[in-house]
């Protein structure tokens, strides 16, 4: 017996998402910090005033007479970002795992209970997936709006270093200083929207989930019951073949989402959320061989935590696939084991 897993636009979602796209901006999240660690140690040299370009009023930037009071500004903003992300994510994981197991409770129930039984537990069930679904996809936009309100604070110190050093093209050595840290800031801000991109990823997933939950399992069990389509054993068993293709899909696409929001959710503890806590002394190197090998280390940093997440990703895509085919193996049986029982 084939089942199908999935719709052609979900089939095409999952293929985009395992082509190692999201594995790509993973990695995002420890470079910046370490990016933002490379901008500090160059800032070290001197402190400046950031000059905003005429007829520009400053928005996200609370001190624009230090530039090293704004770097530690951005760092503080990263981390409370950070930490609040990893919270939620942890509890987005708590919702892919209630989801597929709240849906295999409805089916379960189904296939086995009696009428009456059927008619009181059913609905609870359902609800139990609708809120799952609904709190999920809520989780997602707060934290998405965060990352890019952080993003509109680089943007602004982007903008008014580029602005400051026009201002100083008369003083050789502060255009080279000035050149020399937009650089960094430039990469700072180009690593951050892809971390955007990633949460744009996981809000778009957690909508995906909560829609084709609630247009193609829950709606047709609720009209189903509604309609007495489940009083009759030849009838679960018409409806039951249609749900499980869209259970596996359901299934696959929880089972995406928790893989990336983990991997992201253990990469942020281990690397970020405690690492950019701790850059904010690279301001006060005095000399530039203490600025030299805080550079080398950063460097180096940034490749060993690459090769690391690298790993981690890499071995979360081979469990999505072996878990995969053990999905398919489960639900054929399931169908089966309710065939025999027909």
């Amino acid at each position: 017996m084939t089942i199908p897993t999935a719709d052609a636009r979900t089939k095409q979602f999952l293929s985009i998402e395992l082509d190692h796209e999201w594995e790509d901006l993973a990695l995002d999240g420890t470079t910046v910090v370490n990016f933002l660690g490379l901008f500090m140690v160059s800032a070290s040299r001197r402190d400046i005033i950031l000059t905003p370009r005429a007829g520009y009023s400053i928005q996200f930037i609370q001190n624009t007479n230090s530039l090293h009071a704004t770097l530690f500004q951005v760092a503080s903003t990263m981390q409370m970002t950070f930490r609040d992300a990893h919270e939620d994510l942890v509890r987005t994981c708590l919702y892919m795992d209630q989801i597929p197991e709240h849906i295999k409770a409805a089916l379960i129930l189904i296939k086995t209970a009696s009428n009456d039984l059927l008619k009181k537990l059913l609905p609870y069930t359902l609800r139990n997936v609708d809120y799952a679904t609904s709190e999920a996809s809520t989780i997602s936009k707060p934290i998405l709006l965060r990352f890019v309100q952080v993003g509109k604070l680089i943007d602004e110190v982007v903008a008014v270093l580029s602005s400051t050093l026009s201002g100083m093209v008369s003083n050789i050595d502060d255009y080279y200083f000035l050149s020399e840290i937009e650089v960094y800031a430039i990469d700072v801000q180009a690593k951050w929207y892809q971390l955007v991109e990633l949460f744009i990823k996981f809000s778009d997933i957690a909508e995906l989930i909560r829609k084709n939950t609630k247009q193609n399992f829950v709606n047709p069990v609720q009209q189903a019951q509604n309609g007495n389509g489940f009083n009759i054993e030849a009838d679960r068993m018409a409806h039951m073949r249609t749900l499980i293709p869209s259970t596996i899909t359901i299934d696959q696409l929880t089972h995406l989402l928790r893989m990336m929001a983990d991997t992201y959710a253990n990469i942020s503890n281990e690397y970020m959320i405690t690492q950019v806590a701790q850059i904010g002394p690279l301001l006060n190197l005095q000399t530039n061989s203490m600025r030299t090998t805080n550079h080398r280390d950063l460097f180096q940093k940034t490749v060993a935590q690459s090769v690391k997440v690298a790993r981690l990703t890499l071995a979360q895509r081979t469990e999505f696939t072996k878990a995969d085919i053990g999905r398919q193996k489960e639900y054929k049986d399931f169908l089966l084991d309710t065939v025999v029982a027909a």
